[in-house]
């Protein structure tokens, strides 16, 4: 599991929900360094996130990739497996492209991009951990959308196939062959 992969930051796992507000100040930190703080960068632009609306002091896009709305009603709730997971969205947007060769293990992530309102989404997934980060294309900079882990092993298999329709219509060698450059699809 994530110990295999040689650039995925270990899990932060809740030890005593009793502790929840130490543990949910502690995400903050780690999302404030990641994304406010200091920015990473996607095809050389910088990966902003959504502010507003602010919640108890803390931007959209901290809720939305440690919370889920799971009655589809706009009240999220924290969701654990996003929340252990909060230092792979950084990690996965540096390491899109990662061909290294001490990286035994792994056989690369998936990433390709959709047309979305206007603009173009990027999705990472690396399907042996289940988790998936999307972005999406603006002018001057790209737009963190979602991070999360992907429980429903359908919602997988929904990924696999968008990833495998986007390839054949872009005219992309067979799964697992395309080359190793984050602007375009890839998987190793």
């Amino acid at each position: 599991m994530v110990e295999d992969w040689c650039w995925l930051p270990d899990l932060l796992p809740c030890d005593d929900l009793a502790q929840w507000e130490a543990y949910e100040d502690h995400l903050y930190e780690i999302f404030e360094r990641d994304f406010l703080l200091t920015k990473p960068t996607f095809e050389g632009l910088p990966v902003n996130t959504r502010r507003h609306p602010m919640e108890h002091g803390r931007e959209e896009a901290f809720w939305h990739i440690t919370c889920c709305d799971y009655g589809k009603d706009g009240e999220r709730q924290p969701d654990m497996n996003r929340c252990e997971r909060i230092r792979w969205a950084r990690a996965f947007i540096e390491n899109c492209g990662c061909n290294r060769p001490e990286c035994t293990e792994c056989e690369g992530m998936l990433v390709w991009s959709t047309p979305y309102k206007g603009h173009s989404r990027v999705k990472m997934l690396l399907e042996d951990e289940q988790y998936l980060v999307v972005l999406e294309r603006r002018e001057k900079y790209c737009l963190l959308i979602t991070a999360f882990y992907v429980d429903q092993e359908h919602r997988l298999e929904k990924l696999r196939k968008e990833f495998d329709k986007v390839s054949r219509e872009a005219g992309s060698a067979p799964r697992g062959t395309q080359p190793d450059t984050p602007s375009t699809l890839t998987s190793r």
